[in-house]
This record gives C-alpha cells, structure tokens and sequence, in this order.
C-alpha cells in the first residue's frame, strides 16, 4: 500500500513540475510572437537599417575544387571536409546626408534547409585583402561588396547537399520583430 502512495505522490509531483516549466515558456511565446518574415527579391532594393539600403546583385556558388583552386594558400577550412562557398555581391548605400556605419559579419546566411552561418573571414580577408568588418559610407556613398559564405557538407543528407545551389538562400541581419531576408 504504501509503495502504491508513494508512486502515485510521484506521478502528481511529476505533473505538477512538468505543468510549472512549460507555464513560462507559454507565457514567453504569447508575449512575443513568430517575426513577420519580409522577402527581398534579388535586384531589388530594401532597407537594411535606417539610412542604409541593400540590394542583391549577383551570386556566385564554388565547389571544394573551385576552392582549392583559387583560395588554397589562404584556407584551411579545406583540410577536413567537402565544402562549398557562396559569394554574393551586394550594393550597399547611404541614402542620408551622415555618416552611416555597416558591420558586415552582422548579415548572416540563412535558409530553410540550413539554420544560418556566419560570414566567412578567411574567404573575406582573401578577397578584399586587409578588409575592414566595418564599413564606413560617407553621405549618398554606394560601394559595390563581394560577402563570401561557406557551408559543410556536416550539416546536410548526400542528396541535399548535391543540389544545395538550387534551394533558396538569403541574407539576414535582424531576426525580431520583422526577419528581414534578402534572396541571393
């Protein structure tokens, strides 16, 4: 008899503590709902902040070969695994009378088969030479950027990763409260 009462005070302290973590996380999401999500088309122009504008202009995808081709003195991502690399370049302008200030390791690549990944430094720093992860626009400037990301095969099926080129991909900066995307 006793064994039947302690199982069952075991039961309602497991409902009770169960009840009590998801509380929260109810009251979270209520609070602060899914980001409207906001498409770019490529060659269209959006706002990427207030005063600064950003348009898609080209994409260009390479294979490990490709890679090693080009980049093989300056990466060492190439060491380990079978990767790919997406180059986009983008206009970025300065649409006010000031000085307007762009980080670029803040857009990040992003799709619905792939979470996000950051900007890619090695291929960056090879490109662009001494590259500079700020970006400073004078008044009414616009500057043509070359942003190289890289993705590993570690994160897809052999199927998904043979056709990764033909999945949608996009740019990203903020995620709350509208996630902004811009199509590459």
């Amino acid at each position: 008899m006793k064994q039947k009462k302690k199982r069952g005070l075991i039961r309602i302290l497991s409902i009770i503590v169960i009840v009590c973590a998801i509380i929260p996380v109810i009251k979270v999401n209520q609070r602060y709902p899914e980001p409207k999500k906001v498409m770019i088309e490529k060659g269209i122009k959006g706002k990427q902040k207030e005063g600064l504008s950003l348009t898609i202009r080209e994409t260009k995808w390479l294979n490990r070969k490709e890679l090693e081709e080009n980049y093989a003195n300056t990466l060492t991502m190439l060491e380990k695994r079978d990767y790919k690399a997406v180059f986009v370049k983008a206009i970025l302008k300065n649409e006010t009378e000031q000085e307007q200030k762009f980080f670029v390791y803040n857009l990040y690549l992003e799709s619905d088969i792939y979470f996000y990944n950051g900007l890619d430094m090695e291929l960056y720093t090879a490109i662009e030479g001494n590259p500079a992860a700020e970006i400073i626009l004078k008044p009414k400037e616009e500057i043509l950027m070359t942003l190289p990301y890289s993705v590993s095969d570690l994160y897809f099926e052999k199927n998904q990763w043979e056709t990764l080129e033909e999945n949608l991909f996009y740019l990203v900066e903020e995620r709350y409260p509208e996630k902004i995307c811009w199509e590459i």
